[in-house]
């Protein structure tokens, strides 16, 4: 028998996800198979194994819809959290990522930028693809309640009218949600696909059809579109003077067509100030 034992192998399926060949890491991570094949459930489908640049490493390894998360030096999780639950992983400065999770929150730290982008990156396309759209679809019922509890009558025109109001609203607030990203592409983007339907003569699904796009970019978008939503629905009903005119509700004018949207979204966007990772 030799003097030394040889470190332990990361499985075959681990190592397939992984996103380091760290040295460190790979051992962190083999040591932490054991107890991470009693937990895991057969069912749960590896996505993700990835660990950071402490000393000795903190590691996640993501299955399912669940992730693991073992603290420098233990063989037992420090954290089992359902991955829809995470707001969002966001990249700090320097080389770090911050989840936050129902108002909790820990650090990945990495020594280099790309290590972290990817590790961001990896874990955010694990939220989108556990957390679906939760936002009801919006036509027709979201713009008949409001205007029935402001005692307007619901009426194809008042529906519409309001339905092209929202469209101007959500827009800007798309430009904001890009801004406080620092995703510009992201919005040039929006503003390519959403534009022209700005002055479509049927606007009933261009606020959802944002909502699903929106959504489907970034989970820590997910929140401020539902926080949104709610607070366009109590602003108007508080503030209906500004949009009513004997009782119906006035229309949105665009002074240039889609050109005005474009003007008008990309002036929110540049008066947004990026803003910080929660703090962890």
């Amino acid at each position: 028998m030799g003097l030394f034992r040889s470190d332990p192998e990361v499985d075959g399926e681990i190592a397939a996800v992984l996103l380091t060949q760290d040295k460190a890491v790979l051992r962190a991570i083999a040591r932490h198979q054991p107890r991470f094949r009693q937990i895991r459930h057969p069912e749960e489908r590896l996505v993700l194994a990835a660990g950071d640049d402490m000393s000795p490493p903190r590691t996640a390894i993501i299955a399912g819809r669940r992730m693991f998360i073992f603290a420098p030096g233990t063989h037992i999780p420090e954290r089992v959290v359902d991955v829809a639950e995470i707001d969002r992983a966001s990249l700090a400065e320097p080389a770090a990522v911050c989840l936050n999770e129902l108002n909790l929150g820990f650090w990945f730290k990495f020594r280099r930028s790309a290590e972290a982008l990817a590790f961001a990156t990896q874990v955010n396309k694990a939220i989108l693809e556990s957390r679906p759209r939760s936002v009801p679809h919006l036509f027709p019922d979201y713009y008949v309640e409001i205007l029935t509890s402001a005692d307007i009558t619901p009426t194809f025109e008042n529906v519409a009218r309001l339905v092209g109001r929202t469209v101007a609203m959500f827009g800007g607030q798309a430009g904001a949600f890009c801004a406080q990203t620092g995703n510009r592409a992201t919005f040039d983007v929006f503003l390519r696909t959403f534009a022209p339907s700005a002055v479509l003569e049927d606007q009933s699904n261009v606020v959802d059809e944002m909502v699903d796009w929106l959504w489907a970019r970034n989970p820590g978008f997910h929140f401020g579109i539902k926080r949104q939503l709610m607070r366009w629905r109590e602003g108007l009903r508080a503030s209906e003077g500004t949009f009513l005119d004997g009782g119906n509700v006035l229309p949105w004018m665009w002074d240039t067509g889609a050109e005005g949207a474009v003007k008008m979204w990309t002036l929110v966007f540049n008066d947004t100030k990026p803003s910080s990772p929660a703090p962890c």
